[in-house]
Parts: C-alpha cells; structure tokens; sequence
C-alpha cells in the first residue's frame, strides 16, 4: 500500500492560503467533484513518496497524510504523474520534518514516474538547489536515444513564465546552476 504525503511551506499550502491544523481533520471550504480544475475543484491535494518528486517545488516541509473514513478521495487524471494527484474534502497531516537534500533523493530512489515527467523534475531539482539530484536524474534517465527530448523538455520547462505566453529558451538568461546542468544535457548530446 502507499504512503500517502503532503508537502508544504510550513502550515500553509503554497497552492492556496488554507492553515493547517496537525493531527485535526481539516475540511475544504470548497470541494467539487464534477471537475478536474484544481481552483475549482477546492478539496486538498497529496500525493504518494512514488510520485511526489513531481511536487517538490510545493513546499519545504513533508508530512504524512491520513484520510477520514468518511472522507471522499479523488484520483486525479495526470500524465506527468499518473496515480499521484490525489484530492480529498477531508485530511489529517502529522508528522512534519523539513525537507532535506538527503529526503529527496530518498524519494527519487523510490520514484515511479513516465520519462518526460524526470525531464521536468530536473529543471524542479535546480529550481530547489538539489544539483546532485538533478545530475543523478540525468545520470539514470537520460542517454544518447532520448538527450533531444530531455533538452527540449528542460528548455520549455525553465523558460515557461506561467503567464500564457510561449516560453523562449536563452541560454544567457540562466543562472549558474541552471548552465550547469544544461551543459552537462548538451555533452551528453555532442558526444
């Protein structure tokens, strides 16, 4: 059976402005079921340690998540990350511990995600400063086959400003980090 997480900044999703209680049940204000959209939908995501790679960027702190027997839970359609989008209208957290380096890679080791989706995760593990984690991504996942998508993922991902417009790569406009990582993608594609 998974483990089901939550992470958070603190006591507070960083996807919406609800306070948490520990070891309560927290109820949604607002929980829709004929719908898919999260600022519709209302309720509280979490996910699985399988899946929850994908969600890192959501907070610095981890907790476990428990769901009330009376509680409604949703497995939300997702092919970045199929089976790890979960949405219910009632939830329990405990246990919460900050996130560290050593956690995450924890998590990738266990990590079950489609390939396109570990693509995205590198771009999220320099965003969060993880560096070993996104060389040991690329390390593991990417190879002389699939190097084009990877960098085109990468490219569309750090350049994606979430306002609607097309995301243009320049490679000047990336911090240290980021060319790192980038030009380790492109000498496994040169070489």
């Amino acid at each position: 059976m998974a483990k089901y997480i939550k992470l958070m900044d603190g006591l507070k999703s960083n996807a919406g402005e609800f306070q948490y209680k520990i070891g309560e049940v927290n109820v949604a204000d607002n929980w829709n079921t004929t719908t898919f959209d999260p600022a519709t939908m209302g309720g509280f995501n979490f996910s699985t340690e399988e899946k929850i790679l994908r969600w890192i960027h959501r907070g610095d702190t981890v907790y476990d998540v428990e769901i009330p027997k009376d509680a409604e839970v949703i497995d939300c359609p997702s092919p970045n990350c199929p089976h790890g989008v979960f949405r219910t209208n009632k939830i329990i957290l405990s246990n919460p511990r900050k996130l560290t380096e050593d956690m995450v890679m924890e998590y990738y080791s266990k990590s079950d995600l489609p390939i396109k989706t570990y693509y995205q995760c590198i771009v999220v593990m320099i965003y969060k400063n993880y560096l070993n984690i996104a060389k040991k991504i690329i390390e593991d996942k990417v190879d002389k086959n699939n190097i084009d998508d990877c960098i085109n993922e990468f490219e569309r991902m750090i350049s994606d400003k979430h306002d609607g417009s097309t995301p243009i790569f320049k490679y000047d406009d990336l911090w240290q980090e980021a060319k790192e990582i980038y030009n380790i993608l492109v000498n496994i594609k040169n070489s």
